[in-house]
């Protein structure tokens, strides 16, 4: 609902956690697991063909002339080797795609390696059945102006960060308000008490809100996937 609140479908630590999105019956949920030796040797395996490559663009697009198409994105480092790009239209084949409409002109889609396809499969396919679901450290509150909200709006408890805040980022008009992630389930049950047009009323105004847990080193490729959008 806004950009800037994707989070990773995998990411892989120097000391072997993972963090992955486990899918179920009842839907999807992260799950984190801390690989041993071999099993780390081996998901590095999949990681070199990719780190090796000679020649890679900052970014590659499968379908040019359609709108709303989801993007994957990649940041592997292995030492000093690293590769950040991302391709426009790469899915994985539980994505439900959104709406979309075909644009003219005659661009051709572009010519991604094997290397990077295989390895998006290969992390789409990610599980480890002996996993525990994952709790993050910290959890991202994002807003943005819903004053219009036609629906009455939800007060944001007293005793949590706010506007004011050391815990909340102000990003143009809107706000990003850090809250511990322990604190995830009761923001939860306070979410689902919004009414479907309603707002959450925070410093005596009404914001729209999305939640996504925080990443350990998540600043880290933030920084490098703007440095390869601004090449």
């Amino acid at each position: 609902m806004v950009m800037g609140a994707d989070t990773p479908r995998v990411a892989a630590y120097e000391d072997g956690t993972v963090i992955f999105l486990k899918r179920s019956k009842d839907g999807a949920s992260y799950h984190c697991r801390k690989l041993s030796e071999a099993e780390l040797s081996d998901f590095k395996q999949h990681l070199m063909p990719v780190v090796g490559l000679k020649h890679w663009k900052n970014f590659y697009s499968l379908r040019p002339n359609v709108t709303d198409q989801p993007e994957a994105r990649f940041y592997v480092r292995d030492g000093v080797r690293e590769l950040v790009t991302g391709v426009y239209g790469l899915t994985a084949t539980v994505t439900k795609l959104p709406a979309y409409t075909v644009l003219s002109g005659g661009d051709k889609p572009d010519r991604v390696p094997d290397e990077l396809l295989e390895l998006h499969r290969y992390l789409c396919s990610v599980d480890y059945p002996d996993s525990k679901e994952w709790s993050p450290k910290y959890v991202e509150v994002m807003i943005w102006p819903y004053e219009y909200a036609p629906d009455a709006s939800i007060i944001w408890p007293k005793d949590w960060p706010a506007l004011d805040s050391e815990r909340s980022l102000k990003r143009g008009s809107s706000y990003s308000i850090f809250l511990d992630g322990s604190a995830l389930p009761e923001l939860r049950k306070f979410l689902q008490t919004r009414k479907d047009k309603g707002a959450v009323e925070i410093g005596g105004k009404k914001w729209a809100v999305s939640v996504r847990e925080v990443f350990p080193s998540e600043p880290v490729w933030r920084k490098a996937f703007q440095g390869a959008k601004e090449k």
